[in-house]
C-alpha cells in the first residue's frame, strides 16, 4: 500500500514538473524574443546614427569643396586682373621706350638677304616672294616685303607704317618706328641677314630715305630685266648695307646684270 502511494506521489510530481516546463518555456521564449528585438532596435539605431554621421561628413565635404571652388574662382579672377594690369603696364612701358623685365614689346624684323641676285627680280612681286621665302626658311614669323621702288609703288605706298621699333634679327634696333626709319638715317646698319649672319655689299633699292621712289626712277625696268638691248645693261639704284646715313638706301647706280641683296621688312 505504501509503495502504491509513493508511486502515485511520484507521478503527481512528474505531472507538476511537466506542467511547469510547459508554462515556463513560452515565457522564457517571449523574454528571449523581447531581448532579441531590443538588440535589433539598438543595431538599427546605431546604423541610423552612422548614416547621420556620414551625411554630416558628406555635407562638410561638399561645403569644403564649395569653399575650394570659390577660392579657385577668386584666384582665377585675381590672376586675370594681374594679367590685365600687366598688359596695361607693358603697353605703356613699350610706348615710352622703358625696359621692364617681364614685358616683351612688339617689334618689326628687318634683314638683308643672305643671297645676292641680279636686277631681274621678277618685278616687285618676285622680290617680295624672295623676302618671304627666306624669312620662312629662317623661321621668322610675319609677312615680309622688299624695300624697293619702281613705277608700280614704293615703301611709302606699300608698307604698313609701324609704330613699333624696327629691329634686326639679332635684336638691334635700326629705327624706333616708321617716322624714325624715314627721317634720313638709321640707328644701325642693315647688315645682318635672315639667319643672323653679318653681310656686306649693296642692296637694290631705287628708294629715297623717306621711303618714296627716286625722282629718276632707275629700277632695272621695274626690276624685270638686266639688259635694255644686248650689250646695253639696264641700271638701278642701290643702297649700302654697312651705312646708317641716307646712303643705306640710296647710294650709287648699279648695273642690273650685277648682283645685289634686298632689304626685307616685316609688315
Amino acid at each position: 500500500m505504501d509503495m502504491l502511494v509513493e508511486k502515485k506521489n511520484v507521478c503527481i510530481l512528474s505531472l507538476i514538473a511537466l506542467l511547469c516546463v510547459v508554462l515556463v518555456t513560452p515565457a522564457v521564449a517571449r523574454e528571449s524574443l523581447s531581448s532579441l528585438r531590443t538588440d535589433v532596435n539598438a543595431a538599427q539605431d546605431a546604423a541610423n546614427n552612422a548614416q547621420a554621421d556620414a551625411d554630416t561628413a558628406n555635407s562638410g565635404v561638399s561645403a569644403n569643396a564649395a569653399d575650394i571652388n570659390r577660392t579657385q574662382n577668386d584666384v582665377t579672377t585675381n590672376t586675370s586682373d594681374i594679367e590685365v594690369n600687366s598688359d596695361a603696364i607693358c603697353e605703356l612701358a613699350c610706348a615710352m621706350g622703358v625696359d621692364i623685365v617681364f614685358c616683351t614689346c612688339p617689334t618689326k624684323t628687318v634683314f638683308a638677304t643672305s643671297t645676292a641676285q641680279n636686277g631681274n627680280l621678277g618685278g616687285m612681286t618676285g622680290a617680295d616672294a624672295l623676302c618671304q621665302s627666306l624669312a620662312n626658311a629662317a623661321s621668322l614669323e610675319g609677312t615680309y616685303l622688299a624695300w624697293l621702288s619702281d613705277s608700280t609703288g614704293s615703301p611709302i605706298t606699300r608698307f604698313t607704317q609701324a609704330t613699333v621699333p624696327y629691329v634686326r634679327v639679332d635684336g638691334t634696333v635700326i629705327a624706333d618706328d616708321w617716322a624714325d626709319l624715314t627721317d634720313g638715317d638709321i640707328q644701325a646698319p642693315i647688315n645682318i641677314d635672315e639667319t643672323g649672319a653679318i653681310v656686306s655689299g649693296n642692296a637694290w633699292s631705287n628708294t629715297d630715305p623717306d621711303g618714296s621712289k627716286t625722282a629718276k626712277d632707275i629700277s632695272c625696268a621695274d626690276w624685270t630685266r638686266t639688259f635694255f638691248v644686248p650689250g646695253a645693261p639696264e641700271t638701278g639704284f642701290v643702297g649700302n648695307t654697312i651705312q646708317t646715313n641716307g646712303t643705306w638706301t640710296l647710294d650709287v647706280i648699279g648695273l642690273c646684270p650685277g648682283a645685289a641683296r634686298l632689304y626685307c621688312f616685316e609688315q
